[in-house]
């Protein structure tokens, strides 16, 4: 059915007050209109009904910050969410940041913490004494950039012995020097940089010096890359001390 406002003759002839025939008018638009079904109201793919400021409903495309599909999918643009509509300043607490609870993409609000903080001016610190040689980054033997170095500092007590540590990370070897204690040596004291059981230096003597400082003169390239989870040794042989602490610098290799 099809509603027609009657004309003013055929209007008049309706029988009943004029009270009467309109409402038997309304009556019959409120019919119509409950029959009009969603199918019956041709809209475009992904337009809506919205009142315009004539209070009209009106065909219009959702634009701006949110688009939506004919299938009635919202999508929020690139860049469009704002601080504000994600907390008030009033709520926000300072130095915070929001991340992905990873739970059906919820997002929280939490604190920096660990090996470095976050202050509200956006100013991160790394705290102390936390940063060591598994955070360098590896480089390659030919790489002629350069890379971190890494330095391995190993007690020696005053005794024959192999004074071994190991490698977190393959690991080449560019250095190796020795500082004795406040008890001088002898030539006959020496110290040497082995990769396991392959020397790596020679053995470098003590002097009769306190707190002296000898350095390796030679170094075995083909010995000194020493693998992940080798074995830094560092050989010592007393005659009369040969206390004191050695040092390994080299750099990180992948």
């Amino acid at each position: 059915m099809v509603y027609t406002a009657p004309g003013s003759a055929a209007f008049s002839r309706k029988r009943g007050s004029m009270a009467d025939k309109i409402t038997a008018e309304l009556a019959l638009i409120d019919t119509e209109l409950a029959a009009v079904e969603l199918g019956d109201i041709e809209l475009n793919s992904g337009e809506i009904l919205v009142g315009n400021a004539g209070n009209v409903a009106t065909a219009v495309t959702p634009s701006g910050d949110v688009t939506v599909s004919n299938a009635g999918v919202t999508t929020i643009g690139a860049k469009k969410v704002g601080k504000a509509m994600l907390v008030s300043e009033s709520e926000a607490v300072a130095g915070n940041i929001f991340v992905s609870t990873g739970a059906d993409s919820a997002i929280d609000e939490v604190a920096v913490s660990g090996d470095a903080t976050l202050a509200a001016s956006g100013a991160l610190t790394i705290a102390d004494s936390v940063l060591d040689g598994s955070n360098v980054a590896n480089t390659s033997p030919d790489n002629v950039i350069g890379a971190i170095p890494v330095l391995y500092r190993i007690a020696v007590e005053d005794a024959s012995a192999n004074n071994d540590i190991t490698s977190t990370h393959k690991f080449l070897v560019t250095d190796f020097w020795f500082v004795g204690g406040a008890t001088p040596g002898v030539a006959e004291d020496t110290v040497q940089l082995l990769n396991g059981t392959n020397a790596i230096s020679e053995a470098v003597a003590k002097t009769t010096d306190a707190n002296c400082l000898v350095r390796a003169t030679q170094l075995n390239q083909s010995t000194g890359m020493i693998a992940a989870g080798g074995t830094i040794r560092i050989t010592s042989v007393k005659n009369t001390n040969v206390a004191g602490t050695a040092y390994v610098m080299g750099i990180r290799v992948a």
